[in-house]
């Protein structure tokens, strides 16, 4: 039985406020709803993509990259660093390591990994059109591909989110997730991130190096930093939400919320004096299909059973599940039919 609530899933009203920013949900979940949605398929993702360089390997073994030598070229990961995240892919199913006597060990994407393109998608969109696709950023792996074009029809695919059920086109305001009234009985597949692991990565991704990180690689290739996000997403505001949301203490909680502002995709205003109350950006809003596909690839991939929210498109009424839609033949969009020239 699935009970309906009105936790957003992007935010809960149509229209942005004056100063140009967009609110969230008007009623966001309770703590026991935000619990449950912390033992999910998405929030087994967010642990493991919570590292910039892991979504830096995924984005190179797209790219053809195979051999360990070539990964290390491509990115400048250290080989410890490499080491320890082709062996954390490894075990969450994303790659398999192929090794032949004589030759050099070649890394390959599986089932799993492959099926993270519409992840990398939606990253790609975003990235041209609010992130570094804007600007030259200081490491060039990190610049958005050219356009992709659509085998089937020869041009620019233009990839559009659409609901596979009505072939509307979705905004951030027109879904809604339902919340299931029973926490599935089936575990994760995956191991979720161990107790303490988050906080290191907190503490290394704090380097001289980190504000040269273009912005979605410090929001997803950040555990606390997508926590966050994705608590806004759900109708977090304050403080207070943001904490019981998500699990992070008061200092790092402080510097998340910092660090968001910061890049754009949170603005405060004050409110009963020294309060202040957190909004969405439009470049935050713009996250949303990210956003949609990370809970979709974790809960085919990461989690076992009824996953414990289901989104609705309101215009429809339909369960929702997004197909990307080239806007030039109105096409679906596959992996397959998708050319980055």
């Amino acid at each position: 039985m699935i009970r309906r609530t009105s936790a957003s899933v992007a935010g809960g009203h149509p229209a942005a406020s004056s100063s140009g920013e967009h609110p969230s949900a008007s009623s966001p979940p309770t703590q026991g709803q935000r619990r449950q949605l912390q033992a999910s398929g998405a929030a087994l993702a967010l642990d493991l993509l919570g590292d910039a360089w892991v979504l830096r390997l995924l984005r190179s073994l797209f790219r053809g990259q195979r051999r360990f030598s070539g990964l290390i070229k491509e990115t400048g990961v250290s080989r410890a660093v490499l080491a320890d995240r082709l062996e954390r892919l490894c075990g969450a199913g994303l790659i398999r390591k192929a090794e032949s006597p004589g030759r050099h060990a070649q890394y390959w994407l599986t089932d799993c990994g492959l099926d993270f393109w519409r992840v990398l998608l939606a990253m790609w969109q975003w990235e041209s059109r609010w992130g570094t696709g804007l600007v030259r950023p200081p490491i060039p792996h990190d610049r958005p591909r050219e356009e992709p074009v659509h085998i089937d029809c020869g041009q620019v695919a233009d990839p559009r989110p659409v609901c596979d059920c009505c072939g509307e086109v979705v905004t951030a305001f027109e879904t809604r997730g339902e919340i299931t009234g029973v926490t599935p009985t089936s575990g994760p597949l995956v191991d979720s991130t161990p107790a303490g692991d988050t906080e290191r990565r907190f503490r290394q991704s704090h380097s001289a190096r980190r504000d040269d990180l273009p912005t979605l690689m410090r929001v997803y290739g950040d555990r606390w930093n997508s926590s966050v996000m994705a608590a806004a997403l759900q109708g977090a505001r304050t403080f207070t939400d943001f904490s019981e949301a998500t699990g992070i203490g008061a200092g790092p909680l402080t510097r998340r919320l910092q660090e968001l502002q910061a890049v754009g995709l949170l603005r405060s205003r004050a409110y009963a004096g020294s309060r202040s109350e957190y909004r969405l950006t439009s470049a935050a809003v713009a996250m949303f299909p990210i956003t949609l596909e990370i809970i979709r690839w974790g809960d085919r991939w990461l989690w076992q059973g009824q996953p414990p929210m289901t989104i609705r498109h309101l215009r429809c009424g339909q369960a929702f599940r997004l197909r990307w839609q080239c806007a030039h033949c109105q096409q679906a969009l596959e992996r397959t039919t998708l050319r980055f020239d």
